[in-house]
């Protein structure tokens, strides 16, 4: 019988021992000292290819999420453009440039789904239609963009919405901030909600009641208020004792300049996404430059509410852009660099000219036709500069022209006896006076 001891018919010179590394080849590590160092662990070996797989996993991971986050269809806010219409009527302030940053927002809104979808039939001119557009929509994020004159009283911020056929001031033509608060807070707290002012052009308008433009700091005032309506952000074109700028240029406001700019992606080649936080440091930082440097002035626009406003802007999109496609517009080219006298302005400025020179003088003889007429070839002459339409201007002067044309007077007037500085101031011319009337009027009555 043979032996377990005995050698192995693997390894005769080894007994019955098995050699210790028969089930390796010779290019297979084994668990003996290796040259350098201590004995090699295969469970050591088994983490290590874990966490690189792990690793590896992770990394993939997270750059899908990154292609899905960068090419995900981003949801575009619903936009609505508020701007009073300022083409004929003199009770107000002219709002051309403002109406102007309004109009191209709306242009470039309109050239692409990728954009915000405009509420409306444009910019809205109307007091109160924003109200009823603004309870319809569907989107996440809402914006509301008012460019019109604004001012403070003792109720808080407001703007003047004044219609176009409007002959006088009036208080109803105002529109509270806190209305437009009031709206906004009816919405779903879940909806963002972004909210733009460029509404201190003017610096006081005595006829609008308004000696110094409070806007701004009356807005500051309102912001526990804003503070309280969730997902609300508030953009003011100007801090207090600020003025919005206009720029006949670009035939806009400087701060509405900007913001066209802004969205178009001059916010720079880092932000394929535009939010409210990217747009306002942009504005803060292009305004100001602006102002300081063509008007030695300080412009610098405000975000509201002081204290969540920053990480409520960033939440909010404005649009998702390609950064690398911008192009700015070269200040050459701006519109109003080649800007001219209309002919038929040119000639009405004459007309006035001529009429100014009159028998009797206009001022004299029909004052408020006469100051109504030059107001409106002011306004007419503006609205050219800012490249508006001025239909409907020139002919309200033409009609102020022809009522300084007419017979001012079907006969002399009462007082025309009465003073003898009424005639050459009337540009009457009256007859020579009988020397024997005089005489009866001059010498004394016989006997005194």
């Amino acid at each position: 019988m043979a032996s377990n001891q005995g050698p192995s018919w693997k390894n005769p010179g080894a007994g019955g021992q098995k050699p210790a590394n028969a089930s390796r080849r010779p290019w297979q590590p084994s668990n003996k000292q290796v040259a350098g160092g201590g004995a090699i662990d295969p469970r050591s070996r088994f983490r290590k290819r874990l966490l690189a797989a792990g690793g590896t996993g992770a990394i993939l991971i997270g750059l899908v999420i990154l292609v899905i986050w960068l090419w995900k269809p981003p949801k575009q806010p619903a936009l609505a453009l508020i701007a009073p219409d300022t083409t004929v009527s003199l009770s107000g302030s002219a709002n051309v440039y403002g109406t102007n940053g309004a109009k191209a927002f709306a242009e470039w809104a309109g050239q692409g789904k990728d954009r915000p979808r405009i509420i409306g039939d444009g910019v809205s001119t109307s007091r109160d239609a924003w109200k009823a557009q603004t309870a319809k929509i569907n989107e996440k994020s809402v914006i509301l963009y008012f460019a019109a004159h604004g001012a403070a009283d003792r109720d808080g911020p407001y703007l003047w919405m004044t219609p176009n056929d409007a002959t006088s001031v009036a208080d109803l033509q105002k529109l509270p901030v806190k209305e437009i608060l009031q709206r906004l807070a009816e919405l779903p707290a879940e909806k963002n909600k972004l909210v733009i002012f460029d509404a201190t052009q003017i610096a006081a308008n005595w006829a609008q009641g308004f000696l110094h433009n409070d806007f701004a700091r009356a807005l500051k005032t309102l912001d526990a208020e804003i503070e309280k309506i969730p997902n609300l952000v508030v953009i003011c074109a100007s801090d207090d004792d600020q003025r919005s700028w206009t720029s006949e240029e670009w035939r806009q406001t400087i701060f509405g300049h900007f913001v066209n700019q802004g969205v178009r992606g001059a916010v720079g080649k880092d932000h394929p996404r535009i939010t409210a936080a990217v747009l306002f440091d942009y504005l803060k930082r292009e305004v100001g430059n602006w102002a300081r440097a063509n008007r030695d002035a300080e412009q610098s626009p405000i975000l509201l509410p002081t204290q969540s406003g920053k990480a409520r802007s960033e939440a909010l999109e404005i649009v998702s852009i390609d950064p690398g496609a911008y192009q700015a517009p070269a200040v050459s080219t701006a519109p109003g660099n080649s800007f001219s006298v209309p002919a038929d302005l040119k000639t009405a400025w004459e007309t006035a000219d001529k009429l100014s020179r009159g028998t009797p003088p206009p001022e004299t003889a029909a004052p408020q036709v006469w100051r109504t007429y030059l107001d409106t070839l002011m306004r007419w002459e503006h609205f050219a500069r800012a490249g508006a339409g001025t239909e409907a201007i020139q002919r309200q002067a033409e009609a102020h022209e022809r009522e300084l044309r007419r017979s001012l007077f079907d006969a002399d007037p009462a007082c025309l006896a009465n003073s003898l500085e009424v005639a050459p101031a009337f540009g009457i011319t009256l007859p020579e006076l009988d020397a024997g009337r005089f005489r009866e009027i001059w010498d004394p009555l016989p006997g005194k």
